[in-house]
C-alpha cells in the first residue's frame, strides 16, 4: 500500500510540473471597466506621459512563465480592432524596494501583432473593444515568494499629436499599492489614485524546489 501511494505522488508530482499554474490573479472588474482605464505609455511625451506599475504577492517560490493584462487601444484615430495603432509592449518585472518597484527582474519589448489577444466582450468608454492579451515570458524567472511589481506599458505606431492612448483595464484590488513613473522614465512614485489598479495575472510553476524535495520523498518512501 505505501508503494502504491508513493507512485501516485511521484505521478501527480510530475503531472504538476508540466502543467503551469495561476500564481496571482487580480481579475477585471467589469463593473467599471467601460468607463474607466489606466493609463500606461512606454515613452515620454504622450498626452498622458504616465507608466503604470502595480504590486502582486507570491505565497512561495516560483517559477514565473507568464502572464495576462487586459486592456484596450483608444481608437480615436484609428480602427478600435486589435491592435489598432499599438506597435508594441513594454512589459518589465521589478523587486519591490520598500513599497515601490525597485530592481529590474526581467524586461522585453514585444510587437502587438506578436501576442494573443481574445475579445473579452466589453467595450471601453470610447467605443474600443477590450482584450485580454497573454504573454509568455522569453525565458522563466525564478524568484522566492514574496512581493513584486509588474508594468505593461505600449508604444503607438503613430503618436497622432501625442494623443492616442493605451488603456490597462481595472482590476479589483487583491493587493494594497500601485504605482507610476509620470512623466515617463522619472521615479517611480505612489499613485496618488489608490484605486488604479489593473487587471493582470502571473502563471507559472509555484515553488519549484518544494516540488523537488517532495518528489524525492515520494521516491524514498516507495524504495522502503
Amino acid at each position: 500500500m505505501v508503494r502504491v501511494l508513493g507512485s501516485v505522488l511521484v505521478l501527480s508530482l510530475v503531472v504538476g510540473v508540466a502543467n503551469a499554474d495561476t500564481l496571482f490573479s487580480q481579475p477585471m472588474d467589469e463593473l467599471i471597466a467601460p468607463d474607466r482605464g489606466i493609463v500606461s505609455e512606454a515613452v515620454s511625451g504622450g498626452f498622458y506621459d504616465e507608466r503604470a506599475a502595480d504590486n502582486f504577492v507570491l505565497a512561495g517560490d516560483s517559477s514565473i512563465e507568464g502572464l495576462t493584462f487586459t486592456a484596450s487601444e483608444e481608437g480615436f484615430f484609428t480602427s478600435p480592432d486589435w491592435p489598432g495603432n499599438l506597435a508594441s509592449f513594454s512589459i518589465e518585472i521589478f523587486a519591490d524596494d520598500a513599497g515601490l518597484p525597485g530592481a529590474s527582474l526581467y524586461s522585453d519589448t514585444v510587437s502587438a501583432a506578436a501576442v494573443t489577444a481574445v475579445d473579452t466582450g466589453l467595450d471601453q468608454f470610447n467605443g474600443s473593444d477590450i482584450y485580454e492579451v497573454s504573454y509568455d515570458l522569453t525565458s522563466a524567472l525564478n524568484v522566492v515568494a514574496g512581493t513584486y511589481w509588474l508594468s505593461v506599458a505600449a508604444n503607438p505606431v503613430t503618436d497622432f499629436n501625442n494623443d492616442d492612448s493605451f488603456f490597462l483595464a481595472p482590476g479589483i484590488e487583491q493587493v494594497v499599492g500601485n504605482a507610476m513613473s509620470s512623466p515617463v522614465g522619472s521615479p517611480w512614485a505612489l499613485n496618488p489614485d489608490a484605486t488604479a489598479e489593473f487587471a493582470f495575472s502571473i502563471v507559472g510553476i509555484p515553488e519549484p524546489s518544494t516540488i523537488l524535495l517532495l518528489g524525492l520523498a515520494a521516491f524514498a518512501i516507495r524504495r522502503r
